[in-house]
């Protein structure tokens, strides 16, 4: 019965949900690994837990054995890197109005997967990540971003395509990366052309290691996620870990689920209606989770037998 419950709270977590009365919340921590801080708008910085939430503006600050992986509300899903510092600048999901949301993210050191959600795959204009050098355009993909602290900066993806900017002269230079392949500037100087496993520069070592790294990651399923909505869900997990065999924490975990699932369908249908496009694998009122991270599975062979 146990395994079951936190099963369905898992697929939920990866799923679309919703509610009214959230709109300040705008994502919430989906896996955390080591030292990540996490400062929240009007709140002093605090150590990240599995299902916080946060709002725009928030700052996630990893340690050297850090990593986070972080869901919005369209799906948009962030994986930071260790020695990294990620702030949610701009987020804005008009459920009404797909196209007039927006994200922008930065990175002001270290390395960022990021793989888009739903606003980003229904316009392709309103969804970048800025560094102190260089502006990255997203166009409906699974890419990755690394930064050196010379402000060199690389950049792949494995789907779609991003585009790369970096000022020089007083001039944007700017080179398309289509799936596969990686361009990258050194030091402020110009993009390289994209290519598919090119010659790394030793100021960049580092940042390609960091690269490779999360592009091996299993991020959670990009379809939209109501951040309070999963939060409770995944405090009812915890709840239930802590005393598995308790009927009315079993209870209080199906009724959570039953819940999440019901305002995920509404969540998805209303962003449908309001002219969004979902995320790649996902099918319209029944989004596809994503598969179990590595500590979910060993979080779920470890219950005890009978549980």
């Amino acid at each position: 019965m146990f395994k079951h419950i936190l099963r369905s709270l898992i697929f939920v977590a990866s799923m679309s949900l919703s509610a009214v009365g959230w709109a300040q919340l705008v994502g919430y921590v989906h896996e955390v690994k080591g030292d990540v801080t996490l400062r929240d708008a009007g709140k002093q910085p605090a150590k990240a837990l599995v299902g916080d939430t946060f709002q725009q503006g928030a700052t996630f600050t990893t340690g050297a054995d850090g990593t986070v992986s972080i869901k919005f509300e369209d799906g948009q899903v962030a994986i930071i890197s260790p020695n990294s510092q990620f702030v949610a600048t701009t987020y804005v999901f008009n459920k009404a109005k797909v196209a007039d949301s927006n994200i922008l993210l930065s990175l002001t050191r270290g390395g960022l997967r990021f793989v888009s959600g739903m606003i980003a795959t229904t316009n392709r204009e309103k969804f970048a990540v800025r560094t102190n050098t260089a502006t990255i355009g997203v166009r409906g993909s699974d890419g990755a971003i690394g930064l050196a602290g010379d402000g060199s900066i690389m950049a792949s993806t494995s789907e779609g395509a991003v585009t790369l900017t970096v000022v020089v002269n007083g001039q944007p230079v700017t080179v398309t990366i289509p799936a596969g392949a990686t361009s990258f500037s050194v030091a402020g100087g110009p993009p390289t052309p994209p290519g598919v496993n090119p010659p790394i520069p030793a100021a960049l070592a580092q940042v390609a290691a960091i690269i490779r790294a999360i592009a091996v990651a299993n991020p959670p399923g990009n379809a939209p996620a109501n951040p309070a909505a999963v939060a409770a869900a995944i405090k009812a997990a915890v709840a239930l870990a802590q005393d598995p065999n308790n009927v009315a924490l079993q209870q209080a975990a199906q009724a959570a689920i039953l819940a999440a699932t019901n305002a995920n369908q509404a969540l998805l249908q209303q962003a449908i209606a309001g002219g969004g496009v979902p995320a790649a694998g996902g099918v319209p009122g029944q989004p596809a989770a994503a598969p179990l991270t590595k500590t979910e599975t060993q979080t779920i062979t470890t219950l005890p037998s009978g549980s």
